[in-house]
């Protein structure tokens, strides 16, 4: 019995994800025994302290500066915003937590950790289950961060 591939290419992620609406992608590219991957980690922790992470899996692997570009345009050393390099930002998941548990509104600040040393690896297909596939490609990732200027008054944030 052959091995099920664990991409689904109707929703272009990673069979066993979840997410509320899926990328579109135009022709996924198929998991590769061969192929070398980059597992990309950050979270979110509110002023509450609650917190919510998300994994994205690349293809790919690490170019030499790669790391250096990211880590060099962080804010005070661990903090972007997702969304202005091309990924989700996380803080309305807790808000609408807030929301639910508590009964209020409050729009917290943008910014999300990323400990470069820790939260970027590359990785084997054998080591990785149900991740979710980037959104963009990892050079269009670097880019992104290569070329950002943080602005957290267009953050994204909900009212």
């Amino acid at each position: 019995m052959s091995e099920v591939d664990p991409f689904d290419p109707v929703l272009g992620l990673l069979r066993g994800s979840t997410r509320e609406d899926p990328p579109t992608l135009e022709a996924p590219t198929p998991i590769s025994e061969a192929a070398g991957y980059i597992l990309f980690h950050y979270l979110y922790r509110d002023a509450d302290n609650y917190k919510v992470g998300q994994d994205y899996l690349f293809m790919g692997s690490l170019q030499s500066d790669d790391l250096d570009i990211i880590r060099q345009k962080l804010y005070e050393g661990d903090g972007f915003i997702p969304s202005q390099v091309g990924l989700d930002d996380l803080q309305p998941q807790l808000q609408a937590f807030d929301i639910e548990e508590h009964g209020f509104d409050n729009p917290d600040h943008p910014w999300h950790e990323l400990n470069v040393s820790e939260d970027i690896k590359e990785i084997k297909k054998s080591e990785f289950s149900a991740t979710m596939v980037g959104p963009i490609t990892w050079r269009e990732l670097v880019e992104n961060f290569r070329h950002v200027t943080w602005d957290p008054d267009e953050a994204g944030l909900p009212i």
